[in-house]
């Protein structure tokens, strides 16, 4: 490589750069006076490359930018006889003196790379990656094709996290706007963990020779009382429980990917146990139609008329959107935030809602616990009912005789384990 003076005439752009946006070129140029060894020009000269009787820009296409707005007419530089494309991409990405490359761009040039041949190594330690970076970013390529090119390395790994579900590569790839993406990619990783939590409850009860019941079937409790003494958190316990209880029944809920004990009903035919078991199935029933109700209602009064129709829930969606999002990330990546009026759209209440008060069908195993008075794993949300009752009444909605025995059961129960405290 040798310093030459070059003309602006024979200098052109090389079309591999993967930079579309070149920025404030005036205030670059401007820059060019600060220059006492080489006055009106750049503190690192470009990098060129000898193509017969002109030069391919290698590195420093937005110095030659904003020395062609001054209308200079010719230049030092830093001339090579000989650089193929792939290199010149690999020098693009590996030089730190320049106006930083968008996420977009660098994301490019990396897939410019790779489909140049470079080798996935070399591109990692060009663009400062993490080592194996690369292979995954020609995985996605090889899946999104040109849409390549106007995605994020971020983006990029994620399609390549899903290479083996093509359904939800299509449904990534048909995103309009990175929200969108974020909250599919969201949707799909709960859905993926839920499934491979389903799939370890599978194994460890074949392992153990145990056959899961189905939590879902309406039958299930028929001769059978749920075990409230037995944890089940780990797909281990399966194995534990059953070598020191055989009698021990396992139901698996595919919807939490959890997993609940049974034994035989030895009170089967007892008046007292048939009661309460009774009254937690009308408990049940009203637990449900409050929670739907209160859905309903929350739609058309938030959702339809505005969050200044529910001021006691409010603040607490906000909270549940935030939390579901991460905000507390977002801010520390971007500090402005927190100085600017969120501004939440009613699609961020909801979502809001949905973390806070998820409940639609809420188990016989909870209503059991409410009546029976037991704190324990399936009453841990009893409180956060309470609250959604509590503000939901506040602002406005009126419990039924349909419902209001679940409030009734439900405020009675956390004030008890309040006081308790």
């Amino acid at each position: 490589m040798e310093l030459l003076r070059v003309k602006m005439e024979d200098v052109f752009p090389d079309e591999s750069n993967p930079r579309r946006d070149f920025g404030d070129l005036e205030a670059l140029a401007e820059s060019f006076t600060l220059n006492r060894e080489r006055p009106g020009e750049p503190f690192t000269p470009p990098i060129l490359v000898r193509d017969g009787g002109i030069y391919r820009i290698v590195d420093g296409e937005r110095r030659y930018r904003a020395l062609k707005s001054i209308h200079a007419t010719e230049f030092w530089a830093n001339v090579c006889e000989d650089m193929d494309e792939a290199d010149s991409v690999v020098a693009m990405l590996a030089t730190d003196d320049k106006m930083p490359l968008t996420e977009v761009e660098r994301s490019r040039g990396v897939q410019k790379m790779l489909l140049l041949g470079v080798d996935p190594d070399r591109a990692d330690r060009a663009a400062r990656l993490k080592k194996g970076t690369s292979n995954k970013v020609a995985t996605a390529r090889a899946l999104a094709d040109e849409a390549g090119d106007d995605m994020t390395l971020d983006q990029m790994l994620a399609i390549a996290e899903f290479a083996d579900q093509p359904g939800i590569v299509d449904r990534l790839l048909l995103c309009h706007d990175q929200t969108e993406f974020d909250n599919m990619l969201r949707r799909a990783r709960r859905d993926r963990e839920v499934a491979e939590k389903v799939a370890a409850w599978r194994q460890a009860a074949a392992e153990a020779g145990v056959e899961l019941l189905d939590y879902e079937d309406p039958d299930l409790r028929e001769g059978r009382r749920f075990r409230y003494d037995l944890r089940t958190s780990q797909p281990a316990d399966i194995a534990r429980i059953h070598a020191e209880e055989p009698d021990v029944e396992f139901a698996l809920c595919e919807r939490n990917a959890m997993v609940y004990p049974f034994s035989p009903d030895e009170d089967d035919g007892d008046p007292e146990r048939e009661e309460l078991e009774l009254a937690a199935a009308r408990l049940r029933d009203s637990m449900e139609a409050a929670f739907k109700q209160i859905s309903s209602w929350f739609e058309a009064r938030c959702l339809k008329v505005g969050a200044a129709s529910v001021p006691h829930l409010r603040d607490v969606l906000v909270d549940g959107f935030e939390e579901a999002v991460d905000y507390g990330e977002v801010e520390e990546a971007f500090p402005s935030l927190a100085d600017i009026d969120k501004g939440y759209s009613r699609v961020d209440y909801a979502v809001g809602y949905l973390q806070r008060f998820p409940w639609s069908n809420p188990s016989h195993e909870t209503a059991l616990g409410i009546v029976e008075g037991k704190e324990m794993w399936a009453t841990r949300s009893v409180p956060d009912m309470a609250q959604l009752f509590e503000l939901a009444a506040a602002d406005g909605f009126r419990f039924d005789e349909e419902s209001l025995p679940a409030k009734a059961a439900v405020e009675a129960f956390a004030a008890a384990a309040e006081g308790g405290e």
